[in-house]
């Protein structure tokens, strides 16, 4: 019995609304944290934790952007340098995997939409993308 082969793929994450999910959170949690403080009947002791949580919150969507990933060099199976690249924060339900011949020669260039119909500049940009960490 023949060693399966595997064709390597590239794995995208998907999130072509995340920009408009970052903007209205980040405009409605700004305009109503500074509304519910603003009050006089809210003390700063209580204000503290509504605005530090919106700050952390607000972080870690702007960590789960796919475009935001870590970078390193690796030997692919061509025996050349290429460079590797792979999200900080992907959702498994996100993922899409595309063969690597087939982003090469410029097949799915159309399939990977990242809003406004632009097409997904990470497809042209030459580097291998991994799963998240």
């Amino acid at each position: 019995m023949a060693p399966k082969t595997h064709r390597p793929t590239n794995t995208y994450y998907a999130m072509p609304n995340y920009y408009r999910i970052l903007g209205a959170y980040a405009i409605t949690g700004l305009f109503a944290c500074a509304h519910i403080t603003s009050s006089p009947s809210t003390t700063p002791t209580a204000a503290t934790p509504l605005w530090t949580n919106y700050f952390i919150t607000l972080v870690v969507l702007l960590l789960m952007n796919p475009f935001l990933c870590f970078e390193r060099t690796i030997i692919d199976e061509d025996r050349g340098k290429v460079v590797a690249k792979a999200p900080l924060i992907g959702f498994r339900s996100c993922e899409v995997q595309l063969d690597l011949e087939g982003v090469r020669n410029g097949v799915f260039d159309y399939d990977l939409r990242i809003g406004h119909g632009r097409n997904d500049e990470r497809l042209q940009d030459g580097a291998r993308y991994g799963r998240a960490f």
